[in-house]
């Protein structure tokens, strides 16, 4: 298990980084909370390139 100050760091260093704009994902595909059922079904494709985000 990793101490939990050394996880709180690298926490701070991702929310950082995420701020920065120097931390990215690939986004494969962003659904509306309403085609929950679509998403589901394209985040389980073998292969995709980025993640399967909901909307609200």
């Amino acid at each position: 298990m990793m101490d939990p100050e050394k996880r709180r760091t690298l926490i701070v260093e991702l929310v950082s980084l995420a701020a920065q704009g120097k931390l990215t994902l690939d986004t494969e595909a962003v659904f509306p909370l309403s085609e929950i059922q679509d998403a589901v079904k394209a985040a389980l494709i073998p292969g995709r390139k980025g993640k399967v985000l909901l909307r609200p």
